[in-house]
Parts: C-alpha cells; structure tokens; sequence
C-alpha cells in the first residue's frame, strides 16, 4: 500500500465486515467548505464515478482545509475485494519517529462541570456529548502504508477511513455506521452505551452483562434509538429489536441497536445522512442545545471528528459512518479526537478516563511508528 505515500491524493474505505473495501487516488474534482446542502448535490450529481470525503461537523464553524468538509471524485477507484493484485507487502524500515510534544485537555473535567450542573438541574436537558482533543507533535509524518496494515491488523471489525489530500490526513476506526443504502435498501443503528473489555472471557461476559443492565446506559442507548425512528419514521418497513445487543471492538463494548428499511427511489445515501446527522450519539438532546454547548464548550471545533465520513456511487448508493475514534494528521503534527454522552447521571471523571480509552485505536497506531 506504499501508493498513499506516493500519492498527493488518496482516500480508502472498508466496511466492519470488510466485504467493502474501496481505494482512489487522484483528485478529479473536488469540493471543499460548501455554503448549503444544494451545493453539495449539484457538485455530486455532476460526478461519473464515487464519491469520497466527509462532512463538517457543524457547518457554522469554518475551519480550513480537509476538516472544514471536503468531498472527492478520485481519478482512479479500485475495489479490492475484487482487485487483489495492488496489494503489496509493507515496508516497515526506517518509520519510526520521536514524539516531541504531547499537549492534553487536563482541565476537562472542570470545563464541563457547568454542563452536567445544567443537565441535573433541568429536565428538558437530556444528554450531550463531549469530545476531547489531544495533540501531538513527531519530528517526521506518519507512514501511512503502516497505518492502513496495522488499521488491519489491530481494529479488524472496526470501519476503516482515510482521507489524504497532500500533506493533510484524516484516519477513523470507527465501530459506528450511520446509514448504508443498497438499492431501496438502508440500515442505520443506534451505537450509545458503552463499557471497557475484559482481561478474560468471563470478566469479558460479566462487563457485558453490566453494560446491558446499567440504567443510565440503556437510558442513554434508548435516547438514540428513538431519535434515529423519528427522523426515518416516513421510510417504509422500519425495523428494530426493543433491546440492544452488545457490539465488540478490541478495546471498548457499546450497546447497539440495528435499524433498517426501505426507501423512495428518488433518495440518495447522502439524503439520508443529512437527515439523520447528528444524531444523539453524536450530539444530544434537545438537539440545538447540545450543538450549542458542543460548540461553546468544547476547546476546539470538531470538523471531521464524530462527523459523517464515508462514500457514495453514481446510483445514489453507498455508505457513511461517524467519524470517531480518529486523528487527524497536518506534517507533523497530530490531533486525536473521541468523546463520551453526558447524562445528569454522569460523573465526569470517569466519562473522561473512558474519552481516553477511546482514543487507544490511534494511539497504538501512532505507537507503531514512534520510538516511545
């Protein structure tokens, strides 16, 4: 995969089940900080093949860049699950780099105490999601033919993103789809509620128990689920189980509710992300507070952090998921992002020691490629 370093432009996707995994290179077009959702759609329909990127997470704050919002029509896009022959063996010499600087939100918990305050104290605040940002600093950039292997390798059932536009890049492993659409086909799900791993199979199971038992974390999963039946309750043959399953990754267990349907013929996948971004899972309840707070309260703007990231074809179909458990990558410098739902329940140390336990995915990547 030595081709993403290589190439000034490049994007990849893969599915959790990686029976999707998709790579493009080149910039045909693009389109980067769009005024309003018919910009978006006249740029999309004017495209002959699929469609990358994502979008920002709250339009009203401009930042520059990729993270601002940014689509792409690559130039090439090959599917690997049927081409296998553009893969090649990683080189791994000469990657490793010293991490110079690392600067944390330490004063986190304090910040958002006014938020809980306010969550506990009215009842018409239901939840709001907090997200933190770590930066860091090597002295070279990143590898990223390591970074798609050890994606691989590390977080197998995670869906995989990166966006690379010259030197700026974005990489999600993130376990949350927000909407696929194949044909007239969608499925969404509800990820909210979640819980550490255990160090053996029984803890693994009795940590998993707990999690489905736990009241604030049903209550919070609940929250989404009914949101995500609202914003779709037009579409035809909604379905959804009335209690959650427990979905995996290597480090983290969340409570997680499958959602499907049919759509109108006229829909896109991209008509269907609009519609359900943001969803409590990502943002909160009532939905214009939280963006409120998100964007008052949170030290820097999210940009493509816990936004919509993924692709799109021709026919209007595709898939996009929340783009969570993520870093973005400018030369040198790094940003790690994850986040927690806040409830008036919450305690806000613990919320944060689980933030940090979110970002593990880009840490172990990054540790890869450093001498630390």
């Amino acid at each position: 995969m030595n081709e993403f370093n290589q190439q000034a432009d490049a994007v990849y996707f893969a599915s959790a089940d990686k029976k999707t995994r998709l790579v493009g290179f080149g910039r045909q077009s693009e389109l980067m900080d769009w005024e309003n959702p018919d910009m978006l759609n006249q740029w999309v329909a004017a495209q002959s093949g699929p469609i990358f990127g994502g979008f920002n997470f709250n339009s009203k704050q401009t930042l520059v860049g990729i993270m601002g919002g940014y689509f792409v029509a690559p130039k090439t896009v090959i599917d690997l699950t049927q081409n296998t022959e553009w893969q090649s063996e990683v080189e791994r010499t000469n990657v490793l780099r010293r991490l110079v600087q690392m600067r944390q939100e330490d004063d986190w918990v304090t910040r958002m105490t006014p938020v809980l305050a306010t969550l506990q104290n009215d009842p018409t605040k239901e939840k709001v999601v907090l997200g933190m940002q770590t930066h860091l600093a090597l002295d070279g950039p990143l590898a990223l033919d390591v970074i798609l292997d050890d994606l691989e390798q590390q977080q197998p059932h995670s869906y995989h993103m990166v966006i690379k536009r010259e030197q700026e890049v974005f990489v999600s492993a993130t376990p949350e789809r927000i909407v696929r659409m194949q044909g007239a086909q969608f499925e969404t799900a509800a990820v909210a509620g979640s819980i550490r791993r255990g160090a053996t199979e029984a803890e693994d199971a009795a940590l998993a128990d707990d999690l489905w038992r736990d009241k604030k974390n049903r209550h919070e999963h609940d929250i989404v689920v009914q949101t995500i039946a609202e914003r779709l309750q037009d579409m035809h043959d909604l379905t959804y189980a009335a209690v959650p399953e427990i979905l995996k990754t290597p480090q983290i267990q969340h409570l997680y509710t499958p959602i499907t349907g049919r759509l109108d013929a006229t829909m896109t996948v991209l008509d269907l992300v609009q519609r359900l971004h943001p969803t409590p899972a990502l943002g909160g309840m009532p939905q214009a507070w939280a963006q409120a707070v998100i964007a008052e309260d949170e030290a820097e703007p999210r940009g493509l952090f816990a936004a919509p990231i993924g692709y799109q074809y021709p026919d209007g179909s595709g898939e996009f998921v929340v783009g969570i458990r993520s870093m973005y990558a400018n030369t040198k410098a790094l940003t790690l992002f994850a986040g927690a739902g806040i409830l008036p329940d919450s305690d806000l140390a613990q919320e944060a020691a689980e933030i940090q336990l979110k970002m593990t995915p880009m840490r172990t990547l990054i540790k890869g490629q450093t001498h630390e």
